[in-house]
């Protein structure tokens, strides 16, 4: 359990800097922020553990990243690891990606990350921020809600996910709507199945549904709509999750020898780090899916935005320490060097799997041409250039070839 205190007994006004947010990004970067020396306040508003809508999947971005913090054996225990993931195409078509993966429910998840933040000597309180004070360009205040007194901070990061009022407020988002919207829900089966299984089928079109084993017999079960131009074509979600668990046959078995335990709860998501957002304001840096870290085509968030979470604060140390300025051009220059080209072929991805037709015939090139298919597990093994899996060009030259 992580130590959580009440707003109300925080004493403390000044601080080096105010994370808002203690999902993935905010609480990678308050864990580093703190393991540095300096006086970081994590803020949440709601108490932890709490739910977080999701597939619950930890991929090998993700697992590449708590390796790299010593955190992994961690999340291992306390999770359920398998060795493969299945994608299946409309006509299914089933390309095998190899492990390992975890699954490790939200809740638990990101309480881990906030508990290693405070052991980093990080301050973690429930609380929930109302408004900015900005004199110029920079902010001033942080006015939380149960808090009589304003706090103050040298830097603040904004890592609030897919609630972006706050961003909105600050004019760093000028298209509120969402690139998708995701629902779930958690279901208890006595089927074994002892993959990650993905489903472009029909009814899910521009989008697809997984099946997500958790261990303990459990199962997360779900679909994703992918907007375009700020609209969801297709079936409604809770239609599209019907006829998904209706027709892909390794969600119908986990349903009919199964029932559910949660009910069926729905999320945007905040995909293709858009250069529409601007990731940054004076003193303050925005991180993880409030810019949009998520990728497209897969709708992974948690690896990425722990990177935007560390990337951001390693660059406020630095200021911190050196008194460098201009923290928001540093951090935008840092993304466009070193992920953004990595969002180029996931969008590329999600509009050719989009078609039933289109991803029938990359999913029949993939499994018969081995350039293609080592390109993909590349890209989704190796993170190496997903441009290189998913050129249209590079598709057709290929397939002809």
């Amino acid at each position: 359990m992580v130590e959580q205190q009440p707003i109300e007994e925080l004493q403390e006004t000044g601080w080096d800097v105010i994370v808002a947010g203690a999902g993935p990004a905010g609480s990678v970067a308050a864990g580093y922020l703190a393991g540095k020396g300096h006086k970081t306040l994590l803020l949440d508003k709601e108490t932890f553990p709490r739910e977080k809508v999701c597939g619950d999947g930890l991929s090998h971005d993700s697992i590449r990243f708590l390796k790299k913090i010593g955190l992994y054996e961690t999340v291992q225990w306390a999770g359920h690891e398998v060795q493969m993931a299945r994608a299946h195409s409309t006509s299914e078509m089933t390309l095998e990606v190899p492990g390992p993966y975890i699954t490790l429910r939200r809740r638990h998840f990101d309480s881990l990350l906030a508990k290693r933040a405070v052991e980093a000597g990080a301050i973690f309180c429930c609380g929930k921020i109302v408004r900015f004070y900005v004199e110029g360009e920079n902010i001033r205040a942080v006015h939380v809600d149960g808090l009589g007194k304003p706090l103050h901070a040298r830097y603040v990061i904004l890592s609030t996910g897919a609630q972006i009022g706050l961003a909105k407020s600050l004019r760093l988002i000028d298209r509120a709507f969402p690139s998708a919207v995701a629902t779930r829900c958690y279901v208890a089966s006595k089927e074994k199945l002892d993959c990650l299984v993905g489903s472009c089928v029909r009814p899910v079109l521009p989008g697809y549904g997984w099946v997500f084993p958790m261990g303990d017999d459990l199962y997360n079960v779900g679909v994703i709509a992918f907007y375009t131009k700020g609209r969801k074509s297709g079936l409604g979600l809770n239609k599209r999750f019907d006829e998904f668990v209706k027709v892909f046959p390794p969600a119908q078995k986990v349903m009919r020898s199964g029932k559910m335990v949660s009910n069926l709860v729905a999320a945007p998501l905040r995909c293709g780090l858009p250069e529409s957002v601007v990731p940054g304001k004076g003193n303050l840096i925005a991180t993880g899916e409030t810019i949009g870290s998520t990728f497209n085509f897969t709708g992974e968030g948690i690896g990425k935005a722990m990177e935007t979470g560390e990337l951001a604060a390693k660059i406020i140390h630095d200021a911190l320490s050196h008194e460098k300025t201009d923290v928001v051009r540093r951090f935008k220059k840092a993304l466009d060097l070193t992920l953004r080209p990595k969002y180029v072929g996931y969008v590329t991805a999600e509009r050719c799997m989009s078609k039933a037709w289109l991803n029938d015939f990359i999913a029949s090139g993939v499994l018969k041409n081995s350039y293609l298919r080592q390109a993909v597990l590349d890209m989704t093994v190796r993170e190496l250039d997903p441009r290189k899996a998913f050129s249209l060009g590079g598709i057709m030259k290929s397939l002809w070839s």
